[in-house]
């Protein structure tokens, strides 16, 4: 969801949540946006921020619907991270070479080697796997506290006023 500075009226923070209320035509119940689970101390810094940054109005301009400005796109739900896709196919193609190791050894009457083969290879991707979530995670406390954390926004009051139920 993009809403531009244009279409919003007000911001408030109100502990890790952050709501934005956007203009409305006179008599009209604004549309209001609430992004919740954000850092208190970043939410502390983005509204002052973003409030000093809104267009300067008129009080006898006629109000835009605020609504109108913003634009959301959705994301399919199958979308993969290429990364992800890196990993799984690098998982597939190990797994795939160490059952084809296993089962030539099979073949050959070296049911030992074969099995061994298997839980070596089981073992290996077990404990590779263990270790690039434990680096993942190390990069991630470096990097959250530099660059931020995305979060989505979600439509708690429609333009007529209703309150919206779920997500």
């Amino acid at each position: 969801m993009s809403i531009p500075l244009q279409a919003i009226a007000h911001l408030r923070t109100e502990g890790r949540t952050v709501t934005v209320e956007l203009l409305a035509p006179a008599g009209t119940a604004p549309a209001v946006h609430r992004v919740d689970g954000v850092s208190r101390a970043a939410a502390a810094l983005f509204v002052p921020a973003v409030t000093a940054a809104l267009p300067a109005r008129a009080e006898e301009s006629e109000e835009v619907d605020g609504s109108t400005l913003v634009s959301t796109r959705t994301v399919p739900e199958d979308e993969d991270d290429p990364w992800q896709r890196m990993l799984r196919n690098v998982a597939l193609a190990i797994g795939g070479v160490s059952f084809a190791l296993a089962l030539a050894a099979g073949l050959h009457g070296e049911w030992l080697k074969a099995f061994m083969t298997l839980l070596a290879a089981a073992l290996g991707g077990g404990l590779t796997a263990f270790g690039a979530i434990s680096l993942y995670l190390v990069y991630q406390q470096w990097r959250l506290p530099r660059y931020g954390i995305t979060v989505e926004a979600e439509r708690v009051v429609s333009v007529t006023g209703e309150v919206f139920q779920g997500g």
